[in-house]
């Protein structure tokens, strides 16, 4: 069996359930928060110990692992926070996917420009600005049809009225730059585990995800998206709003 054919099928199952939690939300949302924290810490953990047996430990090492269980724990913590708002967890995840189909197939069709040969070679600065582009399109569409709604109405001629309006134009191009914000994290969490498991030596995290390797390999992405949310909350605090 193919890799994509193994990734397409492993898709099919994975997607599916993730939004069936999402969507069942109360404690199928808790299980998810902490079934996800568990495997991504204990993935992390493996990461390290097979390099200890290679490699042994250092100091700097060590400070490494501390750094990605803060990292790993403060974000989903953060994304835990969502448990009541069921929009941003469901926009959290489409933030992560349109970005990421978006720069394999833009880097697939266009790209040729390396965008860190050393630490992950296959990326391109094609596939990172057409990631970006997929996403804000798509999740901007999506804000752009939720802001009209909500707009008060009564009939579809105001509704229309409401669809076409500064107001809902205006905040859909703020949060056209917020989506831009959030997919550029989106690359740097996804280059970052690349740095990880190079430094390491290992291609995959794991293998319990057939075709896509382990659950940080997946989740790398979405884990910056969930700390850009503190970095957008403290840039809020200072009165930058976008």
């Amino acid at each position: 069996m193919s890799e994509l054919v193994k990734r397409t099928l492993s898709s099919m199952v994975f997607v599916p359930g993730i939004l069936l939690l999402l969507y069942q939300g109360g404690l199928y949302f808790d299980g998810l928060c902490l079934g996800l924290s568990i495997i991504l810490l204990v993935e992390w953990f493996n990461l390290w110990r097979g390099y200890a047996v290679r490699n042994g430990v250092k100091f700097l090492e060590v400070l490494l692992i501390i750094a990605g269980v803060i990292y790993i724990g403060l974000a989903m913590h953060k994304f835990w926070t969502l448990k009541d708002f069921q929009h941003k967890q469901f926009m959290t995840f489409l933030i992560v996917w349109t970005t990421d189909v978006g720069a394999y197939i833009f880097g697939k069709k266009f790209g040729k420009t390396p965008f860190s040969p050393q630490i992950s070679p296959k990326k391109t600065w094609e596939g990172f600005w057409g990631g970006v582009f997929v996403c804000v399109v798509i999740c901007s569409g999506g804000m752009y049809l939720q802001l009209a709604g909500l707009l008060p109405y009564s009939d579809a001629s105001s509704f229309m009225n409401n669809f076409f309006s500064g107001i809902t134009l205006f905040s859909t191009l703020v949060f056209s730059i917020r989506f831009m914000f959030y997919s550029i994290f989106a690359h740097l969490g996804d280059l970052l585990e690349s740095w990880v498991k190079r430094y390491v030596g290992v291609k995959d995290s794991s293998q319990l995800i057939p075709g896509h390797g382990g659950f940080l390999d997946r989740f790398d992405s979405f884990l910056a998206i969930c700390l850009a949310y503190y970095v957008k909350d403290v840039l809020h605090y200072f009165g930058i709003f976008f």
